[in-house]
């Protein structure tokens, strides 16, 4: 496997990664090496943002560069739900990569073959958890009117305290949490987190039991985002 390195979303450097071992280094000194350290076992410390019946990690910048090459190599969907009666267009553009179609609020999402840069995202992603994935959801917020309103991964075929990990490519966004069935009292507990370009959130335990997120919309001149939510699928 062909490890890329990227500087400010230029390639600088590469490394071929095979058998659990590296055959050569990165081409270039210079080269952000946050992957390929990564893979050397130099695991980054993340920032822990909710330790309450559930876990949210944040590492800053893990996957930077990547926005073009995702965006291009993607078949995007524009997918509907039926509300009242009528097909209503999802505030998002979508894909779903894995073995099995999946279903959530109504929308399935049919399968589409690994390309081998997400399964290098996935083998960097994995090490990093230290979690297994078997399937991906990407979404493309096209501009500020783009959104995802609050909910919970929950979907039984995500098991009982699944891991998502979710990593964020292109303008920043915000990403808000809340607590399920919040009162007036717990709106000051809410969480809101500017999501830039390569970075990760990793959420675990019992969260989707027990919060909500969401990527609201803004009026504030913003470009597109894409987010790589990877999951694993019982």
């Amino acid at each position: 496997m062909k490890i890329e390195v990227y500087k400010h979303g230029t390639l600088v450097g590469e490394a071929t990664f095979e058998n659990g071992q590296f055959l050569d280094d990165p081409a270039s000194k210079e080269a952000e090496q946050i992957i390929y350290q990564v893979l050397r076992g130099n695991h980054p410390t993340p920032q822990r943002l909710i330790d309450d019946r559930g876990t949210v990690d944040l590492y800053k910048g893990l996957f930077v560069g990547l926005f073009d090459v995702i965006r291009e190599e993607t078949p995007w969907d524009q997918q509907s739900l039926e509300m009242y009666g009528k097909q209503i267009p999802l505030p998002r553009l979508t894909a779903w990569y894995g073995e099995d179609e999946y279903t959530y609020s109504g929308v399935t999402n049919k399968p589409t073959q690994w390309t081998p840069k997400l399964l290098e995202i996935k083998e960097v992603l994995q090490r990093v958890t230290g979690e297994t994935f078997n399937s991906c959801l990407l979404n493309l917020y096209r501009d500020g009117q783009d959104s995802v309103s609050w909910h919970s991964d929950d979907e039984s075929e995500l098991g009982d305290s699944p891991v998502i990990a979710s990593i964020s490519l292109g303008d920043p966004r915000k990403f808000q949490l809340k607590k399920q069935n919040e009162k007036k009292s717990e709106k000051e507990q809410r969480i809101s987190v500017l999501l830039e370009d390569g970075d990760l959130l990793v959420m675990g335990g019992e969260l989707q039991k027990h919060w909500l997120h969401q990527i609201p919309k803004t009026k504030r001149p913003v470009g597109p985002r894409i987010n790589l939510t990877f999951r694993n699928l019982e």
